[in-house]
């Protein structure tokens, strides 16, 4: 099994651990005796199986809401044979086990080729800090995971509405002006920072995306960083 993924919540009282495995997204509270809980991801819902969970996230409001997003892929090669092939990626949430796609739709990511994002080690999430259940707004940044393909990927914000009559509306669409290998991310406010996986390049916008000016200097490594705001 691989762990590609971990997130922390606490409720104040216990802290909570999600994993991203190649299995499945299991949940743990920190607790003497407490088992993990199996959030089902391949269980056949909506007719697919066989799915890699990248990344996964604790909403900001799990306390009340009690909802996981995730970015997952097909597992192309298991499920046909192929060990070459590659699934699409997209994000997908739950608040209870096997119930994935039930509350948001599930959504994919086109990118400025009108090509769609496929399977990559390199996925990032964070909140916008509008976020609400009502209406959900995340940053997923994705990189290619082959060496010197610096230009597949980008940034995505990713939107929608709850609905009360079956799982809510979500849509997805870029936000870099071009193609990059943008595999992390980080918010803060009006404040949002990507690095490009492959060349190191950092990028930082503060109107929305509509300017990327390059950082004068990366504050993470020349090539796979990981970058981190102070809270």
């Amino acid at each position: 099994t691989y762990l590609w993924d971990m997130d922390i919540w606490s409720d104040g009282t216990y802290n909570y651990l999600a994993v991203a495995t190649d299995l499945d997204v299991f949940v743990l509270r920190d607790q003497l005796l407490s088992e993990w809980v199996d959030y089902e991801l391949n269980v056949q819902v909506k007719g697919t199986n066989d799915r890699i969970a990248r990344e996964v996230r604790f909403a900001p409001d799990f306390g009340t809401s009690e909802l996981l997003w995730a970015v997952v892929a097909e597992d192309a090669a298991r499920a046909g044979g192929n060990p070459w092939a590659v699934g699409d990626l997209f994000l997908t949430s739950a608040d209870t086990p096997a119930q994935w796609g039930q509350v948001f739709e599930e959504v994919a990511f086109e990118n400025y080729a009108t090509n769609y994002e496929v399977d990559t080690r390199f996925v990032d999430i964070e909140f916008d800090p509008g976020y609400s259940t009502q209406y959900p707004q995340l940053y997923v940044a994705i990189a290619s995971d082959r060496y010197d393909d610096d230009e597949v990927g980008n940034l995505y914000y990713v939107y929608g509405e709850s609905s009360t009559t079956g799982p809510g509306d979500m849509e997805s669409g870029y936000i870099f002006f071009e193609d990059q290998a943008l595999g992390t991310v980080e918010v803060s406010g009006n404040t949002i920072m990507v690095q490009n996986s492959w060349t190191g390049d950092v990028y930082v916008t503060n109107d929305a995306g509509n300017s990327w000016p390059l950082a004068k200097r990366s504050p993470a490594g020349n090539f796979w960083g990981q970058l981190y705001m102070h809270p």
